[in-house]
This record gives structure tokens, C-alpha cells and sequence, in this order.
């Protein structure tokens, strides 16, 4: 995404739930998995008084199936088959940048709002120009690194640096500045001024799509569950009176990767720490899942700096967001690990129901930092002492701590 970075499969989730078929307190837990819209997997765990018949599962399964594939016929702008452009209204709009007004319908109004809104959290100064890191119009440089077809790839130097010249004539055209989307609420319109500018809601839409498919349960009377949408987690109440207890995967850290397993080969380090919480939505943006190396090693990630057009360099790692809306997880996510820290921590702070867990390099140690409201909702996991983390505790601006 971008700086407004593609959150594509950075956050894994793993909810401890602990259950048979049929959970204790006369509750039961039925799963539901959805189909591949956003190009991702996506999920919904429901805990009922009374197990759902296959009559229910099939009606709930599609009605929330013809959700997600709605949105992704609104927001998608990446080739799902070779050769094959997006049929999408997002889409639309950049192929007439520089030409024309495309109409729009109130959802794509409302979310892109949400997302300029981001734009606006996210300026920063730099000398004396204000950019914002969380930029809609990023797609152009995000769909030159080619993150979707290189993931995780190692390219040649020859390769590096064709991507990196591209980069630079997309920056120089202007084709990155939120300022050129102009939208006529009157007329429900959105108009790029530049030809070849693009918009990307990567970053926003599967949190979008995580509260409505809330709203879709709750309206069916259902106050219990675990929507996952691409690793965008939304909590719906809370788990037979307790809260869940998520937990956030352990950057870089896989099966084939890193991992450790105790005597009795549970895998012991596979998440850094326990959230635990009810009601409440938890997305992840992260450097560990989507990045292109060069033949030196150097990484690539997909969260990219506006100005420039190259991956974000300030220490992050990864940042984990909880806050009541999806939408909003989603795209504090990306702005707060573009700020960096201090900055990001600064508008954790000043922002009412809005808490973060960060994961940042320092030298050989990832050191990992709280915001004050999850004092006593985080667990940190020692096991993962031994791989280097370090657990700081509540984050304090201005001081070592």
C-alpha cells in the first residue's frame, strides 16, 4: 500500500478460542469461510445458544459472501487474471484521470472521506513542504514494485534499478498528491487531474468491509463472533462472557522460518503477544509479509513514502491499531506506522479510543511498546526473549522508556 501501504496478509491473527463443536454455557461455535474477495481469505466464527442448521449456515455464508464481493466490485484496481482489467468503480475513475468525472455511489463517497481523512492525521513537514504519508494516489508507484507479482521475490540489480527509474518519473509527473482527487459531493462525482493517476483504498476497504459485515450480523440478531477479512479482525461482543484473547504474530517468524516448538510441539513462538479484548477491531501493517529483496538482501517493503515513492525507513517493524471501527484499525494502521513511533504514539495518545502495540528495530533488538490504554490488556509472550524482542512496556515521549 503504499505509504498508504496494501495491507495484503500483514496481520496474523491467531484467536485462542479453545473450543469443541459445541462450546461450554450452552453455546455453540460454528465457522463459517467465505469466498476469495480482496483477493484474500476471510472468515466469520459464530457462537449461538443453538447450533445453526445448514439451512442458516448456507443464508448467512452467502449473504455475507454477496457483501464482500460487492465491495471488491467497487474498490479493486489489481488484475485478479492475467490479462484481465478490473470491472470496478475505483478502477474507472483512474482510467479517466486527466479526462473526466466518473460517478460514484455514496459507499465509495463515504469511504474515500474516510480515507482523505487519514491523509489529513497523517502530514508531515518536511523541510518546508507538508506531505501527508497516507496517500490514496500511491497506486502508481505500489503497482511498480510489483508487489503483487515479486512478493517476497529477490530481483536483480538490473531489475532494482528499471523499477526504481519508473518510480522517479512517476514522482516527477506528480501522479502522487491527494490534492488532485476532487470530489463533487452534489454531484456524486471523483475526477483525478492528471492522466495516469490512480486511486488505491487498499489500505481502508477490508476494515470497511469488516463493519459491514458486523452490521449484517448484528441486524440478524447474532452478538457473538470473529469476523476476519483479510486479517483485518473485528471482534463482534464478547466470547460466553470473557473477552477474546488475540494474538499478534511474531514479525518474520513462520513454520519454515524461525520457528520453536516445547516438549510437547506446541509452537511457542509463533506470536510476540496476547490482546485481550471484546467488541473491538485489531488490524495489523507490517514490513515481514509483503517485500521484494535485491541481490544483496536488501528489503523492499510495501509501505511506501509518497514523496519518493520508496519503502518507509524509520525503525517500524510492525504496528497493531485497536480502536471500535474497522475502517478506522485500517488506516491507523498505515498512518501510525508512517509517523513512526514518537509521532504515531503522540496521536495514539490524543485520540480517544485509539490504543497501538508497536514492534521496533533497534540495532540487533526489536523492542516492543504499548500505548497507555492496553496496560492491562497485553500480554507479552517471554518466549520470544530468545529471538531478540524486548518487551518496554507503556511507551513515554521524551523519555528512554
Amino acid at each position: 500500500m503504499k505509504i498508504y501501504a496494501r495491507k495484503l496478509s500483514t496481520f496474523i491473527a491467531f484467536v485462542f478460542l479453545f473450543f469443541s463443536l459445541v462450546a461450554c454455557e450452552g453455546r455453540y461455535y460454528n465457522k463459517i469461510i467465505l469466498t476469495g474477495a480482496f483477493n484474500t481469505n476471510s472468515t466469520v466464527e459464530l457462537f449461538t445458544k443453538r447450533p445453526l442448521s445448514d439451512k442458516k449456515r448456507d443464508k448467512i455464508k452467502k449473504d455475507i459472501n454477496q457483501i464482500l464481493i460487492d465491495l471488491d466490485n467497487l474498490f479493486n484496481i489489481q488484475e485478479r487474471e492475467e490479462g484481465m482489467e478490473p470491472d470496478t468503480v475505483l478502477y474507472e475513475i483512474g482510467k479517466n484521470a486527466g479526462k473526466k468525472p466518473v460517478a460514484v455511489n455514496e459507499e465509495v463517497l463515504y469511504v474515500l472521506n474516510r480515507a482523505l481523512q487519514m491523509s489529513e492525521i497523517s502530514k508531515v513537514k518536511i523541510g518546508e513542504e507538508e506531505i501527508a504519508l497516507f496517500d490514496p494516489t500511491i497506486a502508481p508507484a505500489w503497482k511498480a514494485w510489483g508487489f503483487t507479482d515479486n512478493l517476497q521475490a529477490i530481483l536483480n540489480d538490473e531489475k532494482i534499478a528499471g523499477i526504481k527509474q519508473e518510480i522517479e518519473g512517476i514522482v516527477s509527473r506528480g501522479l502522487i498528491d491527494y490534492k488532485k482527487i476532487i470530489i463533487d459531493e452534489e454531484k456524486s462525482t471523483v475526477y483525478l487531474e492528471k492522466e495516469g493517476m490512480e486511486i488505491d483504498l487498499g489500505a481502508i476497504a477490508k476494515g470497511y468491509a469488516a463493519d459491514k459485515v458486523k452490521e449484517y450480523l448484528l441486524k440478524q440478531g447474532y452478538t457473538s463472533g470473529i469476523i476476519d477479512i483479510g486479517r483485518n479482525i473485528l471482534l463482534v461482543g464478547d466470547r460466553l462472557g470473557n473477552d477474546f484473547r488475540v494474538g499478534i504474530q511474531t514479525p518474520y517468524i513462520g513454520w519454515f522460518n524461525g520457528a520453536r516448538f516445547d516438549k510437547e510441539g506446541n509452537w511457542i513462538n509463533q506470536i510476540y503477544g496476547t490482546l485481550v479484548l471484546s467488541d473491538l477491531s485489531l488490524v495489523t501493517s507490517g514490513t515481514y509479509e509483503k517485500y521484494i529483496k535485491d541481490e544483496k538482501g536488501n528489503e523492499y517493503h510495501h509501505i511506501l513514502n509518497p514523496k519518493t515513492g520508496m519503502p518507509i525507513n524509520n525503525g517500524v517493524i510492525s504496528v497493531t491499531v485497536v480502536t471500535a471501527e474497522s475502517i478506522l484499525a485500517d488506516g491507523y494502521s498505515t498512518t501510525l506506522f508512517a509517523l513512526g513511533l514518537e509521532k504515531g504514539m503522540g496521536v495514539v495518545e490524543a485520540t480517544e479510543g485509539l490504543d497501538a502495540v508497536w514492534v521496533v528495530k533497534n540495532g540487533d533488538v526489536k523492542e516492543v511498546y504499548i500505548s497507555s490504554g492496553l496496560e492491562d490488556k497485553f500480554i507479552f509472550n517471554e518466549h520470544v526473549i530468545q529471538d531478540g524482542y524486548v518487551y518496554k512496556g507503556v511507551y513515554h515521549e521524551n523519555t528512554e522508556d
